[in-house]
């Protein structure tokens, strides 16, 4: 009782470890999105700019 007991609570950590790395695995990639549509832009300002 008391092993299967452990091996559930290590399951449980197991599972949380991986959500908190998909969620940063996640913001990281909100980031990534952010700074290339901030480039996009500045990109086309610069291209208002010179026309």
């Amino acid at each position: 009782m008391k092993k299967r007991k452990w091996t559930m609570k290590r399951i449980v950590d197991t599972l949380f470890v991986l959500v908190i790395l998909g969620d940063i695995a996640t913001m990281m990639m909100f980031v990534m999105i952010s700074i290339k549509i901030l480039k996009m832009q500045e990109v086309i300002t610069w291209l208002i700019q010179q026309a």
